[in-house]
């Protein structure tokens, strides 16, 4: 499909007939007289407007951004990036963000830099693709007697940023992943972390109730104690879980349904909750995800981290009919992909805690 990157000019009737209606399916509450609003303030503050076009003039895609100077560098940011729901996974969206990276380069800009809420998983996907990274924490708070649709806060998100060129920055902030085949480092290691308005003891309840896993884990389906008293230490746990085709879809990876045993390896009400993964032959092995809680003001911050040292059996598995280079590849995709996962259940442990 040939596309075409247009701007779009604020008194350009295209404003209205292509822009308004792909943002306002980004934002449902956003009304037509308040997108001209926001379009107008926007413009003047130096928002740009931007529109995929296909060879039949039809608008597929819209990207809002601007060119800023801040303590950290000059930067594109891009507001709102949106594709017709009817022409996702076309390859759209890609275009666009490679039409930005070259307009980064054009405006003398060192890096791009993007909002995502904490839960839309698909689009962190997406931008880790573009080879950007998570290397902060986005806050937000209402001020009182100023609420207005076009200031509705982001309750939750994460700023993504890459550099426009080949080089990933790598990820810090909300997020640590450290992927090394250096024997003296753990193989993988993931830390992800997020504010929750509930105390500790409010989240380990949840946390610590592994038959609701299946709310928030993107892979686990459910769960059942085999031995010992649930969730104290010593305790072991059936899982079952169903891996999609599309989890690096190159490897030859478990997809489908598979089943794993673990034990709790830790569990101090309020603060952590912890258990060691089995090997298919019931031997415990260097595979430990934790949960941490600490109190934060108002509520609680809640840590999840994955801890690799050596290659478990499976990754074994895995990686025995590879050579080098595709193992190194298959070590990088799989850190990508733990990332992505710590992410999904710290933001839909959010939900279900605070909906509570």
């Amino acid at each position: 499909m040939k596309l075409i990157t247009k701007d779009i000019a604020r008194t350009d009737p295209r404003m209205g007939t292509d822009v308004a209606p792909l943002i306002q399916a980004l934002r449902p509450g956003l009304d037509r007289e308040e997108f001209e609003e926001f379009a107008a303030e926007a413009g003047r503050q130096g928002l740009v407007f931007t529109g995929a076009y296909d060879d039949q003039g039809r608008c597929l895609a819209v990207a809002t951004h601007r060119v800023l100077a801040t303590s950290r560098g000059r930067l594109l940011f891009i507001d709102d990036l949106v594709t017709d729901p009817a022409a996702r996974s076309t390859g759209i969206g890609g275009h666009l963000m490679a039409e930005l990276e070259k307009q980064a380069r054009r405006t003398g800009c060192t890096r791009i830099e993007l909002d995502s809420g904490i839960t839309n998983d698909r689009a962190h996907l997406f931008y880790r693709s573009r080879r950007m990274s998570v290397v902060a924490l986005h806050f937000s708070l209402e001020v009182s007697g100023n609420q207005h649709p076009l200031s509705a806060p982001i309750h939750g998100g994460l700023t993504v940023a890459t550099k426009p060129s080949s080089t990933d920055t790598g990820s810090a902030g909300t997020l640590i992943m450290n992927q090394t085949t250096d024997e003296k480092k753990p193989l993988f290691q993931v830390r992800g972390e997020l504010h929750i308005d509930a105390t500790p003891m409010e989240i380990y309840s949840v946390i610590s109730d592994l038959s609701r896993t299946s709310e928030w884990s993107r892979e686990c389906k459910r769960i059942e104690w085999v031995s010992g008293e649930p969730a104290t230490v010593g305790a072991v746990f059936r899982s079952e879980n169903f891996r999609k085709d599309e989890v690096v879809a190159w490897a030859p990876v478990p997809r489908g349904t598979w089943m794993t045993r673990s034990e709790v390896v830790a569990a101090d009400p309020g603060r952590t909750f912890a258990w060691q993964m089995y090997n298919s032959d019931g031997v415990r092995e260097d595979s430990v995800w934790t949960y941490d809680i600490t109190a934060d003001g108002g509520g609680s911050t809640l840590v999840h981290r994955f801890r690799m040292n050596r290659p478990t059996k499976g990754i074994l598995r895995i990686v025995s009919g590879l050579d080098e280079a595709e193992r190194q590849s298959f070590y990088a995709d799989w850190a990508v992909k733990l990332e992505g996962d710590i992410l999904a259940t710290l933001g839909r442990i959010k939900a279900v805690v605070e909906k509570k």
